[in-house]
């Protein structure tokens, strides 16, 4: 079985920790800079938008709304 390491800068080292929470047995290492310490929400015209921002095995990871400054 081939090992898998994963590195995301931002929203990418969010979605790395997750990955690498859901499935531990494939994930050898992980390289997450400057991620999110929870998982966010979904991102559209007005930056944040209160939608789901990932899904795996049809199951919605609950998330944080953040809101914009302006």
């Amino acid at each position: 079985m081939a090992l898998i390491c994963i590195y995301g800068i931002s929203r990418g080292g969010e979605l790395a920790l997750i990955l690498g929470a859901w499935f531990p047995k494939y994930i050898q290492a992980i390289v997450a800079a400057i991620p999110s310490s929870v998982i966010t929400s979904g991102e559209g015209d007005d930056l944040f938008v209160n939608s789901w921002s990932y899904i795996i095995n049809l199951f919605l990871l609950m998330y944080v709304l953040l809101k914009s400054i302006k």
